[in-house]
């Protein structure tokens, strides 16, 4: 057990870590680092009693948000932490970005 030990206490030192950046929301570049945070994030919030809540992206999934790609599309609903936070924030800074190139917004 003392290697679930050691996994634990890493997760929760990324996590906490990037809570106290600032951090909205993390991107994992390898898909055994995004099932770690992200599915573990749960079970580590009970066994500490401490809320995390930050949610965990794969790479595909922030590029496929980034090409205009559907939530539905890219998975976001299998994440175990909610994704809507992120999504919530990237819709209107994307809306005003695309109005001030000239496009028309609906």
């Amino acid at each position: 057990m003392p290697e679930e030990e050691a996994a634990s206490e890493t997760l929760i030192r990324i996590l906490r870590s990037a809570k106290a950046s600032g951090a909205d929301f993390v991107v994992a570049l390898c898909p055994l680092c995004h099932l770690m945070l992200d599915a573990n994030q749960p079970l580590l919030e009970k066994r500490l009693d401490e809320e995390i809540d930050l949610p965990i992206l794969y790479v595909t999934q922030m590029a496929g948000v980034a090409l205009g790609l559907a939530p539905e599309e890219l998975g976001m609903e299998m994440n175990s932490v909610s994704t809507r936070p992120v999504l919530e924030k990237l819709e209107p800074a994307e809306g005003k970005k695309a109005e001030e190139e000239g496009a028309e917004v609906c």
